[in-house]
């Protein structure tokens, strides 16, 4: 079944900075089903789907993209 979740990212500036987060994201065992990218607040969000949060979340904390994400899983 898995877990639906959404990060919102800071200091996210570009496309580049949202595909970069959305990787990481991706490398954790999380499918990514959107990305949105507000240029006016630098803030990028994603949503998106893992079949086991507490290890994602584990792997997710490992990452750079961590340092700047806000999440409610």
């Amino acid at each position: 079944m898995g877990k639906q979740f959404t990060i919102v990212f800071y200091e996210c500036e570009h496309n580049g900075d949202l595909d970069t987060y959305a990787e990481d994201i991706m490398s954790c065992g999380a499918r990514v089903d959107a990305k949105t990218l507000n240029y006016e607040s630098e803030m990028g969000i994603v949503e998106a789907h893992t079949p086991n949060i507490k290890e994602f979340e584990a792997r997710f904390k490992q990452t750079d993209s961590y340092q700047f994400s806000s999440w409610n899983n």
